[in-house]
């Protein structure tokens, strides 16, 4: 919280909870020792991502020459979702001696966001430690339990052992006789229970989260004095209790509370997520580090367990304190957890389901129709209203974001009970602010949205701007799919929901005249224009900048480009081609048709235009560009910059490239991009209009092999990709009596359930692959090209990365057919053909 006197608002953040992992070691009658300050002989800390087990190995020399070893291992087990537990072993190597063991739970620790209203030991003997604490702003209880085993090998050990407390502070300090060359082993467990968590909940007030308040609302007006604060603690006790009972209901000794038993079933549920999770990349370690990295980090942060916690997907992961806020980018974090883990996806949409209610207050607040989700908000349906900041209140794009993954999560699902329960409700709520945000202007005939910003926060004016390209286009989209929902839904379902929301025929038809007439401003160039007035403003790019700037520092650059970015065209990340990640560029060239824009252009030409207009006047300083610029780069078919991009949203949380931050919470959206691009660019597996599954991949240089697993239409494919095959395995389909269609290059192949076929394909990734393929073959055949352009959803679908033969094959005939003043049957050229910034080839092409 802010200091005493601090008129800023708060942002919703993860309170740090009273400190469980605690244990300090003594030897003989001297002090706890200080480890770090002593004489350290050896040091390491390892995380294991494959258990989720974090693993740290000592070895230090006090100032009396007693040397100790000392090995921790930790965990936060993910099955028993409310438990932790550390392995604690110490061992004298050159001496033997008395030591205490003083194991602790801890709540002085600053920031102070905690108060602590009870603590001691457990009712009777050898039941352990407890806390109850508080947060001071959201008035969450949060209960922990602790119990103790001490063992000698397998072995309990008959130790003496007691309690202290200081201010804020239990201990459990344990004392025995250690000999030398001897391991003693502390094994401390631990229930962890919060008034957040739902099987916390009394009957009583079970109903409060229903109407869109949290549980900690309810505490928040209570006295912590108040018989139903006492109740609750009653109750969280008696649940942190009988979490440790659970762990040792099946043993009959003391013994069975050890490390082990909350470790195994832990590592057996990790290998679980793994098969789902993980992509094998052959050729490449530092991609398969960084893969594996970002998969743990998501996991951690939004596991299968959401759909018991009730969470959301976060902005930032667990490995700093600037977790516990959900955001705008949940639309780019979604598309991973839809196609590994849907159960994520339904708690995240449950969570802002909860949260509607309180987004149709915000709207009226503002005057809208309809339903305003805020720009960010706590991760446990705490609703920010983000009044004092107009870069956050203007940031209306937040609704489209929601809208975007309602829709996901029904084609990837078909559920319609889903739809007509949550989806269709919220979707329609949304548009209902998008046309009450609207205005119309006679004087273009056009719809206009004033005062927003888009998610380039550079260029936050207060007032806000007006026609951001992103938030318009989305809005169109949103509203389009209002008749979608319609169409999908019961006709007497849909009465009802149109009545709920307010959809009148009135309503209905402005929707449909602003389909038509939303208003899209283009530069001179015809480049799409980021917001009105956008080319007025002095232009630079990034280079010229950094040029210009003496500093070769990371911050002061920073803040050059920062403070430039509201006056000038530098951007933080590009809006514009923000809309080509999330839609295909055939449907934003649709769009704009359908908004009455002539663009001569092709989809991908176009693309390519705004690609190289928008990329020099990126500043790169959000990991999260990279990893919107690699999809981009794929769809226009510049395959090179395809992989350079990878790289550096690949390298950024490892790296802490551009201003990632990650030691505040690595950026979930950046890791699940850069998951999601290897599926959906490299391997190029999406879903066609038809129905069936199309896989086009295209292996990096140095990639051999790459294995996945993705789940589409509720089908789990297991896909194995090498230089030359592609193996495919439907490994079950909801509906076991149906196959389910694959498209390969040119096969098109109907696959049962646990059935598989291998394919073979030969693909070019780059202009470069191309060219190399046809020196080998020496000529390019007619009935290829044929193929190529015959396919429907070559042209209609216009993924940009199925076009890099085609743009090749044109590059070519269009040399041949530039050659005059010979015969045609003569007609021949001998031409140097780029094949990237480096490297050219010689070509003699005949026709």
């Amino acid at each position: 919280p802010p200091a005493q006197g601090d008129t800023a608002r708060q942002r919703p953040t993860l309170v740090r909870c009273p400190n469980w992992c605690l244990i300090e070691v003594a030897i003989g009658s001297g002090p706890y020792e200080s480890i770090m300050e002593c004489e350290l002989i050896s040091y390491e800390h390892r995380l294991d991502i494959k258990h989720a087990e974090l693993v740290r190995s000592i070895v230090f020399r006090n100032s009396r020459g007693q040397e100790t070893s000392i090995l921790t291992r930790r965990v936060a087990s993910m099955t028993a979702y409310h438990t932790c537990a550390i392995e604690y072993t110490v061992k004298p190597l050159n001496y033997s001696e008395q030591i205490s063991i003083r194991s602790s739970i801890n709540a002085h620790e600053e920031p102070r966001c905690l108060t602590v209203l009870e603590m001691g030991s457990a009712d009777a003997p050898d039941k352990g430690i407890y806390m109850v604490a508080q947060t001071m702003t959201s008035k969450t209880l949060v209960v922990m339990h602790v119990q103790h085993n001490l063992t000698v090998g397998q072995h309990h050990m008959m130790t003496q052992h007691r309690t202290e407390s200081s201010a804020d502070c239990i201990s459990e300090v344990f004392q025995f006789q250690a000999r030398q060359g001897i391991s003693y082993c502390l094994h401390k467990v631990v229930s962890v229970f919060t008034s957040q968590d739902r099987d916390a909940l009394a009957p009583q007030t079970a109903g409060v989260v229903s109407v869109g308040l949290t549980m900690s609302d309810h505490l928040a007006k209570l006295d912590t004095s108040s018989e139903e604060i006492q109740q609750r603690i009653k109750v969280l006790r008696g649940l942190s209790l009988q979490q440790i009972k659970k762990l040792t209901s099946s043993y009959t000794d003391k013994s069975a509370l050890l490390y082990v038993h909350v470790c195994k079933p832990h590592a057996k549920r990790w290998a679980e997520l793994w098969e789902r999770a993980d992509i094998i990349v052959d050729g490449d370690r530092l991609t398969q580090k960084t893969c594996r990295l970002h998969a743990y980090h998501l996991l951690t942060a939004a596991s299968p367990n959401a759909s018991s916690t009730g969470t959301a997907l976060p902005y930032s992961g667990l490995a700093g304190e600037s977790c516990g806020r959900v955001m705008w980018d949940e639309v780019v974090t979604f598309p991973w957890y839809l196609t590994k883990f849907p159960e994520v996806c339904e708690a995240h949409l449950q969570y802002r389901y909860r949260q509607l209610a309180q987004a149709r207050q915000y709207a009226r607040r503002l005057g809208f129709q309809g339903a305003l989700y805020p720009w960010h908000s706590a991760s446990t349906d705490e609703f920010a209203e983000p009044d004092m900041d107009p870069e956050e209140s203007r940031q209306y794009h937040v609704n489209s974001a929601v809208a975007f993954n309602c829709w996901q999560y029904w084609e990837a699902t078909r559920r319609v009970s889903y739809l007509e329960d949550m989806l269709g409700e919220m979707i329609m709520e949304i548009a209902m602010f998008w046309q009450s945000v609207a205005t119309y202007s006679a004087e273009d005939d056009r719809y206009h949205i004033q005062g927003v910003i888009g998610p380039d926060s550079f260029h936050d004016a207060p007032e806000g701007y007006t026609d951001n390209a992103y938030t318009n286009l989305l809005a169109v989209w949103v509203l389009d799919r209002v008749k979608d929902v319609l169409k999908i839904l019961d006709p007497e379902v849909a009465r009802e929901l149109r009545e709920k929301v307010g959809l009148t025929p009135e309503i209905e038809a402005r929707m449909a005249e602003m389909c038509c007439k939303m208003a899209i401003h283009f530069t001179e160039d015809g480049v799409i224009e980021q917001f009105k007035g956008y080319s007025d403003l002095e232009d630079f790019t990034v280079e010229e900048i950094r040029m210009s700037n003496s500093s070769s520092n990371a911050a002061a650059d920073y803040r050059t480009i920062r403070a430039l970015g509201k006056t000038t065209t530098i951007l933080k990340q590009p809006d514009t081609l923000m809309l080509y990640y999330l839609l295909s560029p055939a449907e934003v060239h649709a769009m704009l048709a359908q908004l009455g824009y002539y663009v001569p252009e092709n989809e991908v030409e176009f693309l390519r235009k705004n690609y190289d207009f928008y990329c020099p006047r990126t500043s790169h300083i959000m990991p999260l560009t990279f990893s919107i610029l690699t999809k981009v780069a794929g769809h226009c078919g510049k395959g090179d910059y395809l992989w350079s991009w990878f790289q550096e949203a690949a390298k950024s949380a490892l790296m802490n490239r551009g201003r990632s931050q990650t030691h505040g919470g690595v950026h979930c959206a950046t890791m699940a991009a850069t998951l999601d691009v290897i599926c959906s660019a490299f391997m190029g597996m999406q879903l066609l209009p038809d129905g069936s599954v199309l896989i086009d991949p295209a292996l990096p240089r140095t990639w051999q092999k790459v294995h996945f697993k993705r789940l589409m239409k509720g089908t789990w494919f297991s896909i194995t990709v090498t230089k030359k095959k592609v193996r495919i395995t439907v490994e079950s389909i909801s509906d076991s009596s149906c196959s389910q269609t694959v498209v390969v290059g040119a096969s098109r192949l109907s696959i049962g359930s646990w059935s598989t076929v291998t394919v073979k394909h030969n693909r070019a990734s780059t202009v470069r692959h191309f060219y190399d393929l046809m020196a080998k073959s020496k000529f390019i055949r007619q009935s290829i090209t044929t193929s190529w352009f015959k396919r429907p959803h070559r042209i209609m679908h216009a993924d940009a990365s199925m076009n890099y033969q085609i743009e090749a094959l044109r590059h070519c005939l269009q040399t041949l057919t530039s050659v005059t003043g010979v015969e045609e049957r003569d007609r021949c050229i001998k031409k140097q053909l780029p094949l990237d910034s480096k490297k050219r080839i010689n070509m003699n092409l005949y026709y």
